[in-house]
């Protein structure tokens, strides 16, 4: 049984570090980003009271399987946990250069009109899940997200299926036809509702450390109903086409995934670059 106690107090030790470090984005205002910025940890460390039973990696360097149980006949069913920051950079809608999502002003001209690069993602080693795929059973996802208005970091905590259809073949394809191992999943987009979310853990982060725990059952299996738009950046996550298809408008929405995955499938698209073009 997950150990809610220790959950809540990793918690609060992480809102500590990043609201002390949003604080310090926020002021210095020399393009340099310190909130979010190594969080892989988190994931990994709640993971480890989630399932009380577990072990961690021992490693550093991603050479090995995030979380693991192995059973008294050395049996073992392996895990990978995923954080993901949804507080991206942003773009300066003046001169276009990029700025700490924090930040209140750009560095370079002191514009405070920004573009939100809302294209934060889970990265799914392809090789590692074909090849250990009578082990790896499990995928942890926890999204991060500071809501500027309300002054609080939200954590949500997602479980999928590491054998569920349509994750297994989005997966599979990258490894069989994709130009690079890495899958990238973006979360709460078409691909990561179609691979069947369970909502494990909802918590509200606050300023005076209060963790505010809005839902948190992980033993919860019920699949996210799909919905028309994606939470975080608010753009509708169907083509135009795809709804006509199936005379669905947005009052449709939400789906219930059974219904959803029937009718919606693999998209086309390419397997191809990792982050896209990067420029200096």
């Amino acid at each position: 049984m997950a150990s809610r106690t220790e959950i809540i107090s990793c918690l609060r030790q992480f809102a500590v570090i990043e609201f002390n470090n949003i604080r310090k984005e926020m002021t210095q205002c020399r393009n340099m980003p310190y909130a979010f910025t190594n969080i892989g940890d988190l994931g990994e460390e709640l993971a480890l009271y989630v399932y009380p039973d577990s072990i961690g990696s021992a490693s550093k360097g991603g050479c090995a399987f995030d979380n693991r149980t192995i059973s008294s006949d050395g049996t073992c069913v392996a895990r990978e946990i995923k954080t993901v920051s949804l507080n991206g950079s942003k773009k300066c809608s003046s001169c276009g250069e990029k700025a700490p999502f924090m930040q209140p002003h750009c560095t370079f001209c002191k514009g405070v009109e920004f573009k939100y690069m809302e294209d934060s993602r889970a990265g799914i080693s392809a090789t590692a899940h074909v090849k250990y795929h009578d082990k790896l059973k499990e995928y942890l996802v926890f999204l991060v997200k500071y809501h500027s208005v309300a002054r609080t970091i939200n954590v949500r905590g997602f479980k999928f299926d590491a054998s569920n259809p349509y994750f297994d073949q989005m997966v599979r394809t990258q490894k069989e036809s994709g130009k690079g191992d890495t899958c990238n999943f973006l979360p709460y987009s078409y691909d990561w509702h179609m691979s069947a979310p369970s909502l494990v853990m909802d918590v509200t982060l606050t300023p005076d450390i209060t963790a505010v725990v809005n839902f948190m059952d992980f033993d919860n299996s019920a699949i996210e109903p799909i919905p028309f738009k994606n939470y975080n950046s608010g753009n509708p996550i169907f083509m135009q086409k795809e709804l006509a298809q199936w005379s669905l408008t947005e009052s449709s929405f939400p789906l219930d995934y059974a219904r959803g995955v029937s009718q919606f499938g693999h998209r086309k698209k390419a397997h191809g670059k990792a982050r896209g073009e990067t420029s200096r």
